[in-house]
């Protein structure tokens, strides 16, 4: 899923930080949401709005082990990444039917 958020990001002319310092940047993940969102506009604010909340609570399990995501969560988590991986196929199409 990481690479369909930022295909857009990246095809906008915005650059992430190099792959290698990513993960020192405190909030990197809510940072690509963030530009999900904007790269892919209004269509794409309640799927990112899902994974942000999916973000959250994974933060929540690595760093308390308190939560354990369901079966039913887990279902759920792949048919929104399945609408998401559509959405940007669909942006990419639209915007830039060269590469397609």
């Amino acid at each position: 899923m990481q690479l369909h958020i930022m295909r857009p990001y990246k095809w906008r002319g915005w650059r992430q930080p190099a792959r290698d310092t990513a993960q020192a940047v405190p909030g990197h993940r809510a940072l690509s949401f963030e530009c999900a969102s904007l790269a892919l506009g209004k269509q794409a604010d309640k799927l990112v709005l899902f994974f942000d909340g999916c973000r959250r609570k994974r933060n929540v399990i690595d760093y308390t082990g308190v939560q354990i995501a369901t079966a039913t969560e887990a279902a759920e988590l792949l048919e929104r990444a399945a609408q998401f991986h559509a959405l940007v196929e669909s942006w990419i199409k639209n915007t830039h039917p060269n590469l397609t």
